[in-house]
């Protein structure tokens, strides 16, 4: 079981209004002698008090201090039993709350072909915002050279214009993987339909 003397003799010499321990170690690596602990303020004169090991050494400098804090803190309290330093469990850290609008500009970013994201948000009925989101992929050979257009339009109101932007990105989020797809059918129907095309202009000229 681990005891903090030395953080219990710091609230004893705060509760007191004295001025922390000073520590004046003496060794290197795992071979302390000794510890000295000067405590200022007290009357008529400073206090010290040294700890040594039985064993003639202390194994770290934390174990070194520790013990002469034990050792001011049996001084200075009549009767004192030290406290248990229980270790507590970390806490939880709360998941930092999702941002879909970034995930939003970071998929177009990622895509040369697609247009910067634009929102259109306004306050509608009872006085709660509603925001519309439409991205726009630029065509290309494959696609035919026609833009694919997509529009989300939060169907709820929502208290502040963040609210509804991240609703309207949320949608968008939702259906990238569906929208993906259907790009994909897209391009192999135009693909399909470009090879029909140059089949047949070849058979005319032939």
């Amino acid at each position: 079981m681990f005891f903090d003397y030395k953080s219990e003799l710091n609230i004893y010499c705060q509760q007191s209004g004295k001025l922390f321990p000073v520590y004046n170690t003496t060794g290197y690596d795992d071979f302390w002698t000794s510890s000295t602990i000067t405590l200022k303020g007290f009357q008529p004169d400073d206090i010290y008090f040294r700890s040594t090991s039985i064993h003639g050494f202390f194994g770290s400098k934390k174990e070194a201090e520790q013990t002469a804090a034990n050792l001011a803190l049996k001084y200075l309290i009549p009767g004192y039993e030290p406290q248990p330093k229980i270790n507590q469990p970390p806490q939880s850290l709360k998941a930092a709350p999702i941002s879909y609008k970034n995930e939003v500009q970071e998929y177009v970013d990622k895509r040369k072909n697609w247009k910067k994201p634009k929102y259109n948000t306004y306050v509608g009925p009872g006085s709660a915002f509603y925001s519309e989101l439409t991205l726009v992929k630029t065509g290309s050979y494959k696609t035919a050279h026609q833009n694919s257009f997509y529009r989300f339009v939060t169907p709820s109101g929502s208290t502040t214009k963040k609210a509804a932007e991240q609703a309207a990105s949320k949608m968008f989020m939702d259906k990238y993987e569906e929208i993906e797809k259907g790009e994909s059918v897209k391009i192999e129907v135009n693909v399909k339909r470009t090879v029909e095309l140059l089949n047949d202009l070849l058979k005319r000229e032939t």
